[in-house]
């Protein structure tokens, strides 16, 4: 599963890496629409990152069961855990609650303050919960049009991902080091 995880990542990362690099450098809105591009670049980045941490820590210390459902892996970390079942999820129970899913060519990390869907193919899918139930906002990011309407929306969304990702990280960095695993 770790090498399909690998690929499967680093090819949506490609293809996001091919839309930016068609956008001209120079201009106002060229330089923010490469921003959005390159900050959906880094979360993969991270959730690569989270995945061969997790995987690390849960295989340092044996804590990987065949069931049923796939493996389940515990990190006896911060409440973190992976299943493999065909599809991947990393997820947190308790609070702060998360999970991060990679089916096919689609990544989903979702909150409870907002969801993104990644795919490979171009869209980008936000949900945010909201009084009157979800709000679901797709964005084509192969149009600059659609893309630079709902930069705000991005943004507001990314921020809340990235800084729930940069936890996660840094929590499982945190327990790497204080058991003295090198992952």
């Amino acid at each position: 599963m770790a090498v399909e995880v690998g690929d499967v990542l680093e090819s949506t990362a490609t293809s996001y890496e091919e839309m930016m690099s068609s956008i001209p450098a120079e201009g106002l809105k060229n330089v923010m629409m490469r921003s959005a591009y390159s900050r959906i670049i880094e979360m993969l980045s991270k959730v690569k990152s989270i995945y061969n941490r997790s995987l690390c820590l849960a295989k340092a210390t044996d804590k990987c069961v065949k069931g049923d459902l796939g493996e389940y892996c515990t990190t006896d970390c911060g409440n973190l855990g992976l299943i493999t079942n065909g599809r991947l999820v990393i997820f947190k129970f308790g609070s702060n609650a998360f999970s991060i899913t990679l089916e096919g060519g689609n990544i989903a990390i979702k909150s409870k303050r907002v969801s993104l869907d990644i795919s490979s193919n171009g869209l980008l899918k936000i949900v945010l919960p909201g009084s009157t139930g979800e709000q679901v906002i797709e964005i084509n990011m192969r149009n600059s049009d659609e893309v630079y309407e709902n930069l705000s929306l991005m943004k507001y969304s990314f921020r809340l991902i990235e800084a729930l990702l940069g936890k996660v990280e840094d929590t499982l960095s945190y327990c790497a080091k204080t058991r003295m695993i090198a992952c």
